[in-house]
């Protein structure tokens, strides 16, 4: 083509399809490229049209044994470092860590009591058809894609519902920590927890409601007390689930951090963004690229997400409308980071029963009545129960006010006072 762009054409012999099938046969993996000849109109000369049917699947390419990549309108030699994250992304994508066989695992090392409350959850919400709540704990498993009809079990069944994680399954592991000051030089508590999904995210929530102090003000015109917490709880909990479904769990080394210091909160996991995902683009919309598809529709269908492609966008507004510091998206090495930034430094919460809100007095009164209660129990005999994510909250509130206990996980939970 000229550059008036005005088709030239060029003689096509024998010599030039053996020539042009030589340099494709440069490329490895094998590239799937169409050849197409079209005669020119008055001329003796043909158009060649090669057609590149790009897959996914096999990326990315070499050519000379050599990777290129494309910047603007230049074609240059990719870096190392892209291209082995390249090659770790296929790996992934045609044999993905969570999708492959839990070696040694049957039903009974699952937790079945949270895999038919994520179903009930999901028909709830209207996630789910309300015919799987006919399913038994093997149908739900299928349905769910964590089992294959024959029976054998995935890894990512073991991640959401798994009750033993040592020797096999050392990665599903959280790390919290409340350091004191701005560095890891000196801690008040740490803990690190074993545990499924669903267990990870409700310790996750426990420890910083025990070290994040929460503010209380009266509402002028109402006899309530409004409290607001160092952070939204929200965002907190999205941060949480972004990690849980996002991270990398291919390493028996890896684990997610939750990290209190004076002046901020770290929620870090393993894992990279995905390729062409950059930090500017998590705060906009965006598509969504789940790490692990089934983990993540396994939070979606519960109602932990609302909106595929929204989290790290949700966590900034959320943090934003209610006057607090933007939280910074950080990638380092093989990890990233949400970190949320205090505009005080964190002290201790010191506060007493007679300040307690209409709702925190209502569940002390209940739990006063009882020996131990479920939440599901205790959502039954309150008065105009609001939703259960919220009467949760309430209690990791109270909680942290040294005013009551939990013990188990998950469904099983129970609460009771601190006598």
């Amino acid at each position: 083509m000229t550059d008036g762009k005005k088709f030239i054409g060029q003689h096509v012999t024998d010599q030039t399809r053996q020539e042009i099938a030589n340099l494709l046969y440069q490329f490895e993996p094998s590239a799937q490229i169409n050849i197409d000849y079209f005669p020119l109109p008055d001329t003796d000369k043909n158009l060649i049209l090669l057609h590149a049917l790009h897959t996914n699947a096999i990326a990315p390419y070499t050519y000379r044994g050599r990777p290129f990549e494309r910047v603007d309108a230049t074609t240059t030699i990719m870096s190392q470092g892209k291209y082995q994250q390249l090659l770790l992304e296929r790996v992934q994508k045609n044999h993905s860590w969570e999708k492959m066989p839990a070696v040694g695992v049957d039903l009974s090392q699952l937790d079945q009591e949270q895999i038919e409350y994520l179903i009930r959850s999901g028909v709830e919400k209207q996630r789910i058809p309300s015919s799987a709540r006919k399913l038994d704990v093997k149908g739900a498993l299928v349905h769910l894609g964590l089992q294959t009809p024959d029976g054998v079990l995935s890894n990512a069944a073991v991640v959401l519902f798994g009750k033993e994680f040592l020797p096999n399954y050392p990665q599903c592991l959280l790390r919290m920590a409340r350091f004191k000051g701005i560095d890891k030089s000196e801690f008040i508590d740490s803990r690190q927890v074993h545990g499924n999904a669903f267990n990870l995210l409700d310790e996750a929530l426990a420890f910083q409601a025990k070290h994040l102090p929460v503010s209380s003000r009266i509402l002028p015109d109402k006899a309530e007390r409004l409290d607001e917490p160092l952070f939204p709880l929200e965002a907190i909990r999205e941060a949480l689930v972004n990690a849980i479904c996002h991270r990398d769990y291919t390493g028996p080394g890896g684990a997610i951090y939750l990290a209190i210091y004076d002046d901020r909160m770290e929620i870090t996991s393993h894992g990279k963004l995905p390729s062409g995902i950059e930090i500017p683009q998590l705060k906009l919309e965006h598509s969504s690229h789940p790490r692990n598809p089934l983990i993540a529709n396994a939070f979606y269908l519960s109602g932990y997400i609302e909106q595929w492609g929204r989290g790290t966008l949700k966590m900034i507004e959320l943090c934003t409308e209610k006057g607090h510091l933007e939280p910074q998206l950080i990638e380092q090495g093989q990890t990233f980071c949400v970190r949320f930034l205090s505009k005080t430094s964190l002290g201790p919460l010191r506060q007493t029963q007679d300040s307690l809100s209409v709702r925190e007095q209502e569940i002390m009164r209940i739990l006063s009545r009882v020996p131990e209660i479920s939440l599901r129990e205790l959502l039954a005999q309150m008065d105009s129960p609001p939703a259960s994510s919220t009467v949760r909250d309430v209690l990791y509130r109270l909680k942290k006010l040294d005013l009551i206990h939990t013990r188990g996980h998950g469904k099983s939970a129970v609460w009771y006072l601190n006598k």
